[in-house]
């Protein structure tokens, strides 16, 4: 595997998920901050949580313990439901940990390491069984802790902040520094934790650093393979690169794959970012040409340059259609007097027929030499030197029916595709939207169906990895569709 392959996003979620995968451990803190960023962010993750024999089964004793108290703190705030004895066992443990000094001088306690920090605050937050004294203590210490934690690391300060207001306790932000100068592990932080709270958002200043976020994010993936130490680290960093590359290949197709526009799929875009680029960055390098790709700032380069000639080409492609358009509008197609002028379609032999597109909405499609038309009424017409396919205007479909025929799709796709990798899963989207834009009326089923029950409820009715994918397509098409 060459080293440009190795550092493509693909890679990298795939590396993530199996790391997340062989280290998760529910009763370590790091192991609960993933599992809680991923319960709040709505998604599925990439190993089995704890059941809730396993966490019952823990020993009184072992809540005493900081980091133990932590991972149940995120277990209370992801919903799971404990019984009296195991709660009031749990904020024992904090009255136990409130007798202990918050601040140390060697700094060996649960205040310097902020996941158990947020942790201990988000169960204290939960608890029902917490003392009221406990809860002014943790605020007195968070209160305390702002001057101490402020010249520290970002990640640091972002999970004590986080910590701190769900408490209502207020910091103030320090200055942020600039998203090209922060670390691969604080701007997925900041990317992820952030639209979690608005007044972290706000405080941030994160509307306005998004774009700027994204990019140093990418830059930094693609330059750097990635390496983290715990699962916490691994948690954020997958859950970020993967909302910002979604993000990335929305924003692209809509901005160059509208339905009608160009004759492109939106799903050659999705090739084009993740396989072009490392096929032209390792041809350019040495031994080839020489030319050395070695920061963030020559990636943006190349990613430029290659934007730009493929806007180039959609541009010429789009001259050469509205060419050919132009010449074709005002001509007699088959030699039978159906002529195409505008929005009207006038179809004559022995008889005048003149239609509206606007008011009828009758489709012409002379494909194959047939005159395929979506129109509900009989149509008369004789000698016209086609087949006339007379077609329900409108064949509606419940959103369930619908998710239902795309998963019976993913399912035979899945047979020959494996779906255990980021790179598979998109491999698999591309074959099931290329499979609905190849017919038209599924693919206008499709879209009235979202239409009617919404895009995120579809994506919940696939209930696949895949359909982040799908419904990103369908989005594009709706958006075109009402151009």
């Amino acid at each position: 595997m060459t080293d440009a392959v190795a550092k493509s996003f693909g890679y990298q979620l795939d590396f993530l998920t199996h790391y997340l995968g062989a280290n998760y451990n529910w009763e370590s803190p790091e192991s609960g901050f993933a599992r809680y960023i991923f319960y709040r962010a709505d998604s599925k993750p990439p190993f089995s949580v704890a059941t809730d024999a396993a966490i019952n089964s823990l020993e009184p004793r072992r809540l005493h313990q900081a980091p133990v108290l932590a991972a149940v703190g995120y277990e209370l705030a992801c919903g799971r439901v404990f019984g009296e004895s195991f709660l009031s066992a749990w904020a024992n443990g904090l009255t136990r940990l409130a007798s202990r000094e918050a601040f140390p001088s060697d700094r060996a306690s649960f205040f310097y390491r902020p996941v158990e920090l947020l942790g201990i605050s988000l169960g204290v937050s939960s608890c029902p069984k917490v003392r009221p004294e406990d809860l002014r203590w943790l605020q007195d210490v968070l209160a305390e802790g702002e001057q101490r934690l402020v010249h520290g690391e970002l990640w640091t300060f972002i999970l004590g902040i986080y910590a701190a207001k769900i408490l209502s306790v207020s910091w103030k932000l320090k200055n942020l520094p600039l998203p090209e100068e922060m670390t691969i592990d604080e701007l997925a932080l900041v990317k992820l934790i952030c639209p979690f709270h608005s007044y972290l958002a706000q405080v941030v200043g994160f509307r306005v650093l998004e774009s700027e976020i994204d990019k140093a994010l990418l830059s930094s993936c693609i330059t750097a393979s990635v390496s983290v130490h715990d699962t916490s680290h691994a948690a954020v960093l997958y859950l970020s690169l993967q909302k910002t590359v979604n993000q990335v290949f929305l924003a692209s197709w809509e901005h160059y794959f509208q339905v009608g526009n160009s004759i492109k799929q939106p799903v050659k875009l999705i090739r084009f970012l993740c396989d072009r680029f490392h096929l032209v960055a390792g041809q350019l390098q040495p031994p080839h040409y020489g030319i050395e790709i070695n920061d963030e700032y020559d990636v943006q380069d190349l990613l430029n340059s290659l934007s730009q000639l493929h806007s180039d080409t959609d541009a010429v492609v789009a001259k050469v259609i509205d060419a050919m358009r132009q010449k074709l509008g005002n001509q007699i197609i088959n030699n039978q007097k159906i002529m195409i002028t505008g929005g009207n379609v006038t179809m004559s032999n022995n008889q005048n027929y003149v239609e509206t597109m606007s008011e009828r909405k009758i489709n012409i499609n002379q494909s194959g030499a047939s005159i395929g038309v979506g129109y509900s009424e009989k149509v008369e017409a004789s000698q016209l030197g086609g087949t006339i396919n007379n077609y329900p205007s409108e064949q509606k479909q419940t959103l369930a029916e619908a998710a239902a025929e795309i998963q019976q799709l993913l399912q035979q796709l899945e047979q020959t595709y494996p779906t255990n990798t980021t790179t598979g899963q998109m491999v698999v989207a591309t074959k099931v939207i290329e499979r609905i834009e190849s017919d038209q009326i599924w693919k206008q089923r499709v879209v009235n169906a979202v239409k009617e029950g919404g895009l995120q409820a579809f994506e919940k009715a696939i209930d696949n990895p895949v359909g982040a994918f799908i419904v990103g397509a369908i989005k594009g098409w709706q958006e075109a569709e009402i151009e």
